[in-house]
């Protein structure tokens, strides 16, 4: 049942009233005249242009995830057994959808998005527009994104869905951005030996190279969030704790420096 008006028809009756019939407490007692009907629901807000008659149009409020529709069927000798009918709705709009926003690097791969479990939905339906694809987790609240090299501007969408349909779909807007050519001023040479795990990330992260003097990390804007000097060091833990997103670890040892992007999940 979609969270709109439906119409329900109720089967005309064909039951043929007989006067012996007409006795009080008689169960099976019903007349000619037995033509209205009456829906009894807790569940459902509303009933719109309701009339005596076999056809009601129901509508179902927001909150609305599942019920029943009662009909029965009056007449002078009292009423029938009510006969019911289960109608369920499909999910509500989800909610926020978290991950990097609104700028993403363009040509970036794996970047996760998530939105919180949807009440009623059995499944999840993303997509994304201008060439932003789903990478992992169709299906799930949690996928991983492909960004295109050339997006400027695009869409994530995503959509919850059960038995009954697919609900409304919630959007987040994403605006591509080049990849930084250098940061902090400093010329990006690249350095084969340096390794940086794991990635995707959480709570930290390991650099490990060769006599390693400094350890820059920066969000996506260039902003400088953290800086560390050694002597000659061989491997590093870097602590991180920041929201989603991409993030650049930039290490630097004599003569060569070396950058690389972090996903932080």
């Amino acid at each position: 049942m979609r969270r709109d008006s439906g119409v329900y028809v109720f089967a005309e009756m064909v039951y043929e009233a007989r006067e012996e019939d007409c006795v009080i407490n008689r169960s099976a007692c019903l007349s000619s005249q037995s033509r209205s009907a009456t829906c009894v629901s807790a569940a459902i807000s509303a009933f719109v242009g309701w009339q005596p008659t076999a056809m009601a149009i129901i509508e179902a409020g927001p909150s609305f995830f599942t019920g029943q529709i009662l009909v029965v069927a009056n007449g002078a000798c009292g009423s029938s057994v009510a006969r019911t009918l289960s109608v369920r709705s499909t999910p509500l709009l989800p909610g926020v959808i978290n991950g990097q926003k609104p700028n993403v690097d363009r040509g970036a791969e794996g970047l996760p998005y998530s939105i919180s479990p949807v009440v009623s939905a059995t499944s999840y339906f993303w997509e994304g527009t201008n060439g932003i694809s789903i990478a992992t987790g169709q299906g799930t609240n949690t996928v991983t994104v492909d960004i295109p090299e050339a997006l400027t501007k695009g869409v994530l969408r995503v959509a919850a869905a059960n038995a009954c349909g697919q609900g409304p779909f919630r959007t987040l807007s994403l605006t591509g951005v080049e990849v930084l050519p250098f940061v902090g001023g400093r010329t990006f040479i690249t350095a084969p030996e340096i390794k940086v795990y794991p990635n995707p990330a959480r709570d930290k992260v390991i650099v490990q190279g060769s006599c390693i003097t400094e350890i820059h990390l920066y969000d996506i804007s260039g902003r400088l969030l953290q800086a560390h000097r050694y002597q000659d060091a061989y491997q590093e833990e870097i602590k991180l704790g920041y929201p989603q997103g991409m993030y650049i670890i930039q290490v630097f040892g004599e003569g060569w420096q070396s950058q690389q992007k972090v996903v932080v999940q």
